[in-house]
């Protein structure tokens, strides 16, 4: 079946004020313009000409798969990205003008470096999330660095195909006895909660805990990026994949946001990962194209211990929003309650989480 991509563009020649929707599906190939707050379609050009005349990073960015009739979406998506990558008019031309965002072969912020080694681009990711003492330094700066890093191309040679192991179990870890820490918070929700288990107020469908989402080209373990949980949700009849990242003790929960915005860039970019839950489940006739989305689940203790943890938690919080308006992506922080067998949100992005 026809694969959809859709790529948010400037093309001034165009529309010279605002960012446009490009949605090609191998097939029909549509420009829109959703900046009047309804769809208007503005022409029906080549992939090879929208792509020329734009540059990855700068004018043009993949975003995630959505219906192109909801015009709201897609209005919000639209004046996020003019806010975020255009200035005001040129009195000469009445073209807007790019921002000045840096992306070339050396440097995309003055700390964040593009490369064709992934090593490099995940030692990047690792970089931002660490810090010592009991506040975060330079908090917005190093969102400006994460936010870019999203942003940036990902070296290729990381991408796993299908795995028939992740076809089995839901839990996948091999001894359950004196289970601890995340672990276990993954075998109650996975397991031993299963049925009664309420994932952000949706019903818990499927899922599988430690998820690989890359392989190591050398075959060690270096750049093994692996995620806690990922889970097929459904509310409304509407299904959403999340990835997530567990916490119970472990650092703090600008650490875990990072980690988790990690995963899920990972995931976008995995056709195999996100069609894992089409091939465990062929009785429910899934979608190509689920939406996803990422989280953070931890005890509340974890938020609010006193020094680090509970410092952390607001810039954590502020990520989340400004990710959440440069991408139209979720990722939320969100509490494990054993007792009542709830995931709550405490913080995203959006007014819907789901």
């Amino acid at each position: 079946m026809a694969k959809f991509r859709y790529t948010m563009v400037f093309l001034p020649k165009c529309v010279p004020d605002s960012f446009l929707l490009f949605v090609d599906n191998q097939g029909s190939k549509k420009l829109r313009d959703y900046s009047s707050g309804s769809e208007y379609v503005v022409g029906q050009p080549s992939v090879e000409s929208v792509f020329s005349e734009t540059v990855p990073g700068k004018t043009q960015f993949e975003v995630d798969a959505h219906t192109v009739t909801d015009d709201t979406y897609w209005y919000k998506m639209t004046k996020s990205f003019n806010e975020t990558y255009l200035t005001s008019l040129n009195p000469l031309s009445g073209e807007a003008i790019v921002r000045d965002i840096p992306l070339s072969n050396k440097e995309l912020s003055h700390e964040v470096l593009i490369s064709d080694d992934f090593s490099q681009w995940n030692e990047q990711w690792k970089e931002k999330m660490e810090f010592t003492g009991a506040h975060l330094p330079d908090p917005e700066g190093r969102i400006k660095q994460v936010l870019d890093l999203w942003n940036a191309p990902v070296p290729k040679g990381w991408e796993r195909g299908s795995d028939p192991q992740l076809l089995k179990a839901r839990y996948r870890r091999g001894n359950i006895d004196n289970l601890r820490g995340e672990k276990k918070i993954e075998h109650d929700i996975l397991e031993k909660h299963f049925e009664q288990v309420e994932f952000l107020e949706c019903e818990l469908v499927d899922g599988i805990n430690a998820m690989p989402l890359t392989r190591d080209a050398k075959g060690g373990r270096h750049n093994n990026v692996e995620a806690d949980l990922l889970l097929l949700l459904k509310k409304s009849g509407r299904y959403t994949i999340v990835i997530c990242e567990l916490k119970e003790k472990y650092k703090n929960s600008w650490y875990a946001i990072i980690e988790n915005i990690r995963q899920l860039k990972l995931l976008e970019l995995s056709s195999s990962a996100r069609d894992l839950f089409r091939k465990r489940n062929p009785s429910l006739s899934l979608s190509e194209e689920i939406p996803v989305m990422g989280c953070v689940v931890a005890p509340r203790e974890f938020y609010d211990q006193a020094g680090q943890k509970a410092n952390a938690k607001p810039h954590a919080e502020r990520l989340i929003k400004q990710f959440y308006s440069m991408t139209g992506l979720s990722v939320c922080l969100a509490v494990w309650d054993l007792k009542t067998r709830k995931v709550t949100a405490i913080a995203s992005g959006g007014d819907s989480i789901v």
